[in-house]
């Protein structure tokens, strides 16, 4: 029911709840150490709770379009999104801290009952303990967060990401990194002079979970979907020079994944940065096929749009790109994405014919594009992101902003324009507007929907 919901922010497949990224927050991911750690403390009472509690009421409407490629369920015109959303961290003895961060969701649409049980789900994000052992080594446990990367539209050494994606109102993957399922995992980390060591384990818990045909009805944690394998990383960063290098090695049940980044201060407003990961892997549609014959989403031997083969060619994901903020809180960001396992213009256009014209093969075509946005990687080989955040444009008052995803090889692109509203210290009043630009049969254009729009209310308690 919901392939549109799950294609929304298909460019990058991460979504974001909020596009309020302040020019602090840009050169914050510039060098790209190791996460902020707290200061050192030996003592509870030096350290302090924190909170964050809101109710969030998020209404989205679609004007849906004709399809060539048929999609396999109705597409709904509009939904509203009640929720519960808390982040907390409370200090506990002899420096340990608990972290806990959740979302209760209520749902109505147009493709949906009445209000009831059934139109509920939570997203548990976080939960886990954090303790400095000795000054400067750190330690958690639970299900954490574990960001990596410094650039914006797509993260490729951002590992801990597949599968994380909650649904949300905005499409800044940058925002959509504080906003995700947490990884069930033990993490420890060394401060050093200049840089960091990080080491983190993910350990498999269950089975594989299918890639949710709906978001709703649903209080499962979703092991199955961010522990179904185990994985390890290890991550050494380095800010003693003009370049603040990164270097990451990533293992699952893939293979090993190698990544490193660098970025570079060009001046006062304008930073440089270079992200990249390679592995051993399938392509793209290879991929999706066989994880949904694994998981029973497709049937087994009936591949259409391409055979599903194991040559695993070695394949490169590269960001490249450039953040820049001018004396009046305006930051742009530029960027140019490279993902060699995704599809080639020709590839696509190819699987988008053969999904007009068989019913099985639109069925598959619609299926390679879940799964590229379930695994928050980008469908194509080749696409530019684009983003402009305005803040303070009236002080304190009102936020601006516009972000969007070219396909290099058709020209077609998603787009997302929002303003954001503070009337007051506890409310803020969002609205989003999107497009999808190009022919029905181009990679943006083929979306469900050619307008949407959401308006979005938080009350922080």
């Amino acid at each position: 029911m919901v392939v549109g919901l799950c294609l929304l922010g298909m460019a990058n497949a991460a979504l974001a709840q909020s596009t309020s990224t302040s020019e602090d927050d840009d050169l914050k991911r510039i060098p790209p150490a190791a996460e902020v750690a707290p200061s050192p403390s030996s003592s509870t009472s030096q350290r302090f709770s924190e909170q964050r509690i809101r109710i969030e009421d998020a209404f989205t409407g679609w004007d849906n379009q004709t399809l060539v490629i048929p999609t396999p369920a109705a597409q709904p015109s509009w939904q509203n999104r009640l929720s519960l959303d808390a982040d907390i961290k409370l200090p506990l003895a002899n420096a340990w801290t608990f972290g806990f961060s959740d979302r209760l969701n209520v749902f109505a649409g147009s493709l949906l009952s009445a209000v009831s049980r059934a139109n509920a789900q939570n997203d548990l994000r976080e939960i886990y303990l954090s303790d400095e052992l000795v000054p400067r080594t750190y330690i958690e446990a639970g299900r954490v967060n574990l960001k990596e990367g410094i650039a914006y539209g797509y993260n490729p050494t951002d590992f801990f990401k597949t599968r994380s994606a909650v649904q949300l109102s905005s499409i800044d993957p940058s925002a959509a990194r504080e906003s995700r399922l947490g990884v069930v995992m033990i993490k420890a980390q060394r401060l050093f002079d200049g840089g960091s060591i990080t080491a983190a384990y993910a350990p498999r818990l269950t089975d594989t979970a299918p890639i949710p045909t709906s978001a709703l009805a649903s209080f499962d944690p979703g092991w199955g979907r961010t522990n179904a394998d185990g994985r390890g990383l290890l991550s050494v960063s380095w800010n003693g020079s003009a370049f603040n290098p990164q270097l990451l090695a990533f293992h699952d049940a893939i293979g090993t994944h190698w990544g490193g980044s660098l970025s570079r201060v060009l001046n006062a407003g304008t930073v440089a940065y270079l992200e990249w990961s390679g592995v051993r892997e399938p392509s793209l549609t290879a991929r999706a096929l066989a994880f949904g014959e694994r998981t029973g989403a497709l049937p087994a031997g009936l591949s259409v749009i391409e055979h599903v083969s194991g040559r695993k060619p070695f394949s490169n994901d590269l960001s490249i790109g450039a953040s820049w903020t001018s004396a009046f809180n305006l930051t742009l960001n530029v960027e140019y994405h490279y993902h060699e396992s995704g599809l080639s213009g020709p590839e696509f256009s190819r699987i988008s014919e053969q999904g007009a014209n068989n019913t099985r093969s639109a069925s598959q075509f619609w299926y390679v594009r879940q799964y590229a946005a379930d695994q928050q990687e980008p469908l194509t080989r080749r696409e530019f992101f684009l983003r402009a955040d305005w803040q303070d444009v009236i002080p304190s008052t009102l936020n601006l902003g516009a972000i969007a995803f070219v396909a290099e090889n058709d020209g077609s692109g998603l787009a997302q324009m929002y303003a954001q509203y503070f009337p007051s210290r506890n409310w803020t009043i969002s609205a989003y507007v999107g497009t999808t630009i190009g022919p029905k049969t181009s990679v943006f254009g083929s979306l469900p929907w050619r307008v949407s729009g959401v308006v979005q209310v938080v009350r922080y308690l």
